[in-house]
């Protein structure tokens, strides 16, 4: 099974924080990795799932709409910054299927941890602002590995995408 996570993109300051859309800078981020990456996946997944927070969901939804995908766009709960990852990583053991997550810092970047140290010693991720990393569950759980194991395939941050050449 593979596990998908984006960041949102670049969003305006502002209170409350859940309210924050994307500055246009933001758009254009999501519109590059749109342009730039393979999306193809997408076609296998039943949703994919974000914060509600605003920036999330504008992140999720203007990249289906970038590719042409007509893949649901629902709230998880547990994806918010400051959220806990246990609760997801065990649902993730046990999954079968792709999953696709839009959220933020920390707490995407503390999840992808969790998974590679198989929730040993604290292992956290810096994940930027439209960053995108994808891992794959390469054993199940069991009683020493509860959050199963875990390998990076890759991870790109937006600086890498804007200064590819199309």
């Amino acid at each position: 099974m593979r596990l998908y996570l984006l960041r949102h993109a670049e969003a305006a300051p502002g209170i409350p924080d859940a309210g924050r859309a994307l500055t246009d800078r933001g758009r254009a981020q999501v519109a590059r990795m749109a342009e730039l990456m393979d999306w193809t996946f997408l076609d296998g997944l039943k949703q994919v799932e974000h914060s509600g927070f605003l920036r999330a969901r504008q992140t999720a939804e203007l990249l289906l709409e970038r590719v042409g995908s007509k893949v649901p766009v629902q709230v998880r709960p547990g994806l918010r910054p400051n959220d806990e990852p246990v609760m997801i990583g065990l649902d993730l053991a046990t999954c079968k299927d792709d999953r696709f997550l839009v959220g933020h810092n920390p707490h995407l970047g503390r999840l992808a941890g969790l998974l590679l140290a198989r929730g040993g010693s604290e292992v956290s991720l810096v994940v930027k602002k439209a960053g995108y990393l994808a891992l794959e569950r390469v054993r199940p759980a069991d009683k020493e590995n509860p959050f199963g194991q875990w390998a990076l395939l890759w991870m790109i941050s937006p600086g890498r995408l804007a200064a590819r050449k199309t």
